[in-house]
């Protein structure tokens, strides 16, 4: 598999060749492709914010049980906190603004209360958590070389 695909298209011309080459040479385990999608993810930075972003958004007004939105929150914070913790809660915080955007926006329900937009809050802030947890695994990998 050509991993370089995962990366941005300047990165991939530029270093794309020697990359897939080296993994092909290592023959990857599940915890270096877990590493290389990791570090796909931080290239793509802006590019996964906005898919979080539409994600809840679409979501919050597709889905018929508001579980579907708020596991997305999990996901999609946990992510960007694991790959970027030093401005996670940032990124929640902007992620989390397509609830009550969309529900302004497409009128989601009649009388939508902005207290009730504001559980968002606490699916945003478990996928900060687990982020946070999760970080270190990914930074001590990349410490020690491995």
């Amino acid at each position: 598999m050509k991993w370089s695909r995962l990366f941005p298209r300047e990165w991939r011309d530029e270093f794309g060749a020697d990359f897939d080459a080296t993994v092909a040479m290592s023959d990857p385990d599940w915890k270096s492709v877990l590493d290389i999608v990791v570090a796909a993810a931080r290239a793509h930075e802006p590019l996964s914010l906005i898919l979080a972003w539409c994600g809840a958004a679409w979501l919050n007004v597709a889905a018929a049980e508001v579980q579907w939105a708020a596991g997305w929150l999990v996901l999609s914070c946990a992510v960007l906190a694991a790959t970027g913790p030093r401005s996670a809660v940032g990124k929640s915080l902007l992620v989390f603004t397509a609830i009550p955007l969309s529900s302004a926006v497409w009128h989601v329900s009649p009388g939508h209360q902005i207290h009730e937009t504001l559980v968002a809050l606490i699916p945003c802030a478990v996928g900060c958590l687990v982020g946070f947890a999760m970080a270190p695994l990914f930074e001590g990998r990349r410490a020690k070389g491995a």
